[in-house]
């Protein structure tokens, strides 16, 4: 009978090994980049928290890059009209009001 190569079983046992290794080393990536994207979406959460927290108040966050000293944004104010029947003191105050504005 003829005895196995000792060299020959020694390599298959080195490739069994490397090969189980990477295997680890990929279950441990896998695990790693779970848990990346996990915390990824934690703080996405976290961001839409305080963005709906901040628009809640009523405060609208400047822009992203932007300048925080700009001015508010206005709210559109329709021009008064006069019907020609009612006091035009009255008309010309509400023209003075809304220059003003």
């Amino acid at each position: 009978m003829t005895q196995p190569n000792t060299d020959a079983i020694m390599r298959a046992l080195d490739a069994m090994n490397q090969k189980l290794t990477k295997l680890d080393t990929i279950d441990d990536v896998l695990a790693t980049v779970a848990c990346l994207e996990q915390q990824q979406q934690d703080q996405h959460t976290a961001i839409q928290r305080l963005e709906n927290r901040e628009f809640d108040r009523g405060h609208v966050p400047p822009p992203l890059g932007g300048h925080g000293d700009r001015p508010p944004k206005l709210h559109r104010i329709d021009f008064p009209k006069f019907d020609g029947k009612s006091d035009p003191l009255h008309f010309i105050n509400k023209c003075e009001s809304f220059f003003h504005q």
